[in-house]
């Protein structure tokens, strides 16, 4: 019967250790919804070895040591969540009043800016996309979509043209994204 259990408790760390990482990789490409089923398994397993060594009377002496392991464990892979999740910029953002450019070396998080625009105006857009994946949406005053694009690639330039006198509202989603926004304003002739 001893034998069992140290294999369950074995069993029970590796998983926890396995299903952490695969967690942290998914949440690190963002992938939230497959991160965080991981990382919910990683945690069952990890309760579940704390559990098979409370019960276990043979190890005794070395309980505290593996109950602080897979504590350790736990902890970190909490934190590790919690850093990916973080929103942060590092590059450079131009906004005007014709012009919204972010050169982004990373980010994770949201981005916006709005711009005043006449019927008959046109967007020239650039969403390039190294790594990470950026998502654009432009929304009109009337709260209506022009654009909305989920770029994990390069793509071409292309023109949004303007139906409506109103502001322009261009949202940006990234998460661990390195690439280049560039939308500007083509005034009507």
């Amino acid at each position: 019967m001893k034998n069992k259990n140290y294999l369950a408790i074995g069993c029970n760390i590796f998983f926890a250790i396995c299903f952490g990482l695969v967690g942290y990789a998914y949440l690190f490409e963002g992938k939230m919804g497959s991160g965080i089923t991981f990382v919910i398994l990683a945690l069952v397993h990890g309760i579940l070895g704390i559990v098979n060594i409370s019960k276990d009377k043979t190890i005794k002496g070395k309980r505290p040591l593996i109950i602080g392991i897979l504590g350790i464990l736990l902890a970190g892979g909490a934190v590790t969540y919690i850093a990916t999740s973080q929103e942060f910029f590092i590059g450079n953002r131009i906004k005007t009043n014709d012009t919204y450019i972010l050169e982004i070396e990373k980010m994770n998080g949201n981005d916006q800016h709005s711009l005043k625009l006449e019927k008959g105006d046109s967007l020239l857009v650039h969403v390039g996309c190294e790594e990470g994946s950026l998502q654009l949406e432009i929304v009109g005053e009337n709260g209506k979509n022009i654009y909305v694009g989920n770029e994990k690639k390069n793509v071409d330039e292309f023109r949004v043209n303007i139906s409506e006198t109103g502001r322009y509202t261009m949202f940006v989603k990234a998460h661990h994204a390195q690439g280049t926004v560039q939308i500007v304003q083509e005034k009507k002739e």
